[in-house]
């Protein structure tokens, strides 16, 4: 890339990728019953489409869709999304996840176990089609940015 209008441009297709991968994702979870497959399929939902919110790193700056791209009606749902990708997906936050221990006697020797708050795909799937449609609009509003920026690319 020769200058930082390209480098953003890559950043904004990439982020396209992202939530296209995210979308795709979720229009498979219909075809499936076993919760161990719409558990990975939101999960990779939620992942790809939290990247291009956070910090990407480039040679000329740094990029990421700011939060003003959401609309109001969908801020609930894009900060829940993001939560579950910093606390439980990406990271494992001790708060976010209630963890107790557990004393334990098995043959006369004291173990200890813990349990805590994991992730059930029932959080998200009464949200999927809203997914849906918050993808659907960011990537609306990204591609209108990606032809300002190719406009600027042929001038």
């Amino acid at each position: 890339m020769k200058n930082n209008l390209e480098e953003e441009y890559v950043f904004y297709r990439f982020a396209t990728d992202d939530l296209t991968e995210a979308y795709s994702s979720l229009k498979l979870i219909k075809r499936y019953k076993r919760e161990i497959v719409i558990f990975a399929l939101i999960k990779i939902a939620i992942i790809s489409y939290s990247r291009p919110f956070k910090t990407c790193h480039g040679k000329y700056g740094r990029y990421k869709i700011k939060d003003n791209i959401i609309p109001e009606n969908f801020k609930s749902l894009h900060q829940k999304i993001i939560k579950y990708r910093d606390q439980i997906f990406a990271h494992s936050d001790i708060l976010e996840k209630k963890p107790s221990v557990n004393k334990l006697r098995i043959e006369n020797k004291t173990r200890f176990s813990i349990t805590y708050r994991g992730f059930s795909p029932k959080d998200f799937h009464h949200e999927i089609e809203k997914m849906k449609k918050l993808i659907k609009a960011i990537l609306s509003s990204l591609n209108l940015r990606i032809d300002e920026i190719e406009q600027k690319l042929i001038n």
